[in-house]
């Protein structure tokens, strides 16, 4: 017999853009929503998006790390300075969104 669908929390938000977190029973997973093109191999000419789980994490601060690190990389060339300044404007941002949240539930 087919079990019922399991309920899942979303986190999405501008700041994580591409990336989100759903979270379920079990674990936390980070996801990336990613827009095709006509090169893309999934494509069939058609302009559209799809999402991806990227990984798999125990709790949701580790999940936020991972899109920090994710959201670092662009395959730019960047000196040191660019690379922590950029980090930490990173922080800066998913730190505001915790407080955000944090503030909005009390």
């Amino acid at each position: 017999m087919a079990r019922k669908a399991k309920s899942h929390t979303m986190i999405k938000d501008p700041l994580l853009e591409p990336y989100f977190v759903t979270i379920d029973e079990n674990c936390c997973t980070v996801n990336q929503t990613i827009q095709k093109n006509s090169n893309h191999f999934r494509s069939k000419g058609k302009t559209k998006s799809y999402e991806k789980a990227i990984s798999f994490h125990s709790n949701l601060g580790t999940a936020l790390f991972c899109i920090a690190r994710y959201l670092q990389h662009d395959k730019g060339t960047h000196d040191l300075d660019g690379v922590l300044s950029k980090y930490e404007q990173i922080e800066l941002n998913i730190k505001q969104f915790i407080n955000e949240q944090v503030s909005s539930v009390i």
